[in-house]
């Protein structure tokens, strides 16, 4: 299963961030094995901050309407509102909010892959229409479990990241700035190469 079946943008304008960790077994039956394992976690969102270390941001799906869904996986159309440290977007209410845009989990021959793609988006909380992130609306995150042969690989892929700018609040463009100058200069590959690691660590999380 090559990469290039991943749901991962085009890279065209901007940053572009890349974090992987990958993990070997003895046989393909017990990498397929984990591999469901690794899937779980990956879409257990609201549950990335308990099983990771060092990831001070927290996630919470929620519906196209902004209601929490409880335990169920995210689907198209799905928002992640995303708590960060420190001064939060005046668009989103004090969060940040990523629009889930695609969804892929298939197997064939060449292995197993799930993978999700989410999109800055205004906040479905209020009727504000500005992006409500620090990132434009031409960026996109895709976090990805995968399996071929006998590893399984967690990645996480940021594409196209640009700061936001485009809003009506002056205090959101300031923030906007230095968040995104921040995780360009490491703070977002810490992130995410963390959460990599715990979405196929072989302990029990």
């Amino acid at each position: 299963m090559e990469n290039t079946n991943s749901l991962t943008s085009e890279q065209q304008v901007g940053v572009q961030k890349n974090a992987s960790e990958t993990v070997e077994f003895d046989n393909w039956e017990a990498a397929q094995q984990f591999f469901q394992v690794a899937r779980k976690r990956l879409l257990d969102v609201n549950n990335w901050q308990n099983i990771t270390d060092g990831l001070s941001s927290t996630f919470i799906v929620r519906d196209a309407l902004g209601q929490s869904v409880g335990h169920r996986f995210p689907e198209v159309g799905d928002y992640f509102q995303i708590d960060m440290p420190g001064l939060g977007n005046v668009a989103g209410d004090g969060h940040d909010w990523v629009v889930v845009e695609a969804v892929e989990d298939r197997s064939d021959a060449g292995g197993d892959r799930t993978s999700i793609r989410v999109r800055p988006a205004a906040s479905p909380l209020n009727d504000q229409p500005d992006v409500a992130h620090f990132l434009d609306a031409a960026a996109t995150s895709t976090f990805t479990v995968c399996r071929v042969g006998k590893s399984v690989t967690a990645e996480v892929h940021g594409r196209n990241e640009v700061s936001n700018t485009e809003t009506e609040s002056l205090l959101d463009k300031v923030r906007n700035v230095v968040t995104a100058v921040g995780a360009w200069l490491g703070f977002a590959d810490v992130q995410w190469k963390n959460l990599a690691k715990a979405l196929v660590d072989q302990e029990e999380k």
